[in-house]
């Protein structure tokens, strides 16, 4: 026998694979009827989640951001805030467990940006319903809560500034009615000449430009303290939680349960097989 015979003998077609699989079926329907049973005890153990969402609106003061939507997404997944949210929220199984560990259970609250608007995605997931709306819930709490004690700060400096711009200007026209009253009393200037009626009159009008110029700067000021310049952290809609779970996803352990029993079944197959046949060889 020469080397070409003997590798047309070790080689394996096509119709001897399916002749394999053929006579095998009942092992790769058993294997696929386990997968499959396998998926249904899985969605059976595993304890459903619900997810709650919610649409926060990031806030402003006189224009300005209170905080970058990145920053309080950040805030949101950083430890300590995830275990005051979850004590606030009264889930004592999360408790337990991020007192153990401070990242347990990651997706218990996430945040997500969106683009091009100062806009935050909120979700909680728990083991019920209740529980989802009550961590959204103060999670939209805690993050008001906390831009409102940063749009205050910035409020403080708009208010400050109105303040003293309220002082310059009280001062100006004081110093515009004393010119005035310098000019239009005689006998308090001494020198009546040409140049110093004209420094009168420039000083007089630069006061008049002050006072327009500071009208203008408090009242644009006082402007952006109101809507829609300066406006408190807030929820487009009220929290949405489905009826549904969110996980575990059946359809989809049916599927892989069932695909994966299919693939054990058809290697089984394939190794029981190739096992007889070396038994056989040998």
């Amino acid at each position: 026998m020469n080397e070409n015979e003997m590798q047309q003998e070790d080689e394996v077609s096509l119709f001897d694979l399916w002749e394999t699989l053929r006579e095998g079926w009942k092992s790769v329907a058993g294997g696929a009827a386990l997968g499959l049973a396998g998926a249904v005890v899985a969605t059976v153990l595993i304890a459903p989640k619900y997810e709650a969402v919610a649409l926060l609106r990031v806030g402003s003061v006189a224009g300005n951001v209170i905080e970058a939507p990145e920053l309080a997404v950040q805030r949101v997944g950083a430890p300590a805030f995830r275990l005051e949210l979850a004590r606030k929220s009264g889930d004592e199984t999360l408790l337990d467990a991020m007192l153990v560990d401070a990242t347990a259970n990651k997706d218990f609250a996430t945040a997500t940006m969106v683009k091009g608007v100062p806009l935050i995605a909120l979700k909680t997931t728990a083991n019920s319903r209740e529980l989802a709306l009550t961590g959204v819930n103060v999670l939209l709490a805690l993050l008001e809560a906390r831009h409102t004690e940063l749009g205050a700060t910035l409020r403080s400096k708009v208010e400050s500034d109105i303040t003293m711009s309220k002082e310059k200007l009280k001062v100006i026209e004081r110093e515009l009615v004393d010119l005035e009253k310098l000019a239009s009393n005689s006998s308090q200037v001494k020198d009546t000449q040409f140049a110093l009626v004209s420094l009168l009159t420039s000083l007089r009008v630069q006061k008049q430009a002050e006072i327009f110029g500071l009208r203008q700067q408090l009242t644009a000021l006082e402007l952006s303290l109101l809507p829609p310049a300066t406006q408190p952290t807030h929820a487009i809609e009220a929290p949405y939680v489905a009826n549904k779970p969110v996980s575990p996803k059946r359809g989809l352990l049916l599927a892989l349960g069932a695909i994966g029993g299919l693939l054990f079944g058809v290697m089984w197959v394939f190794v029981a097989n190739a096992w007889r046949r070396a038994r056989k060889d040998k």
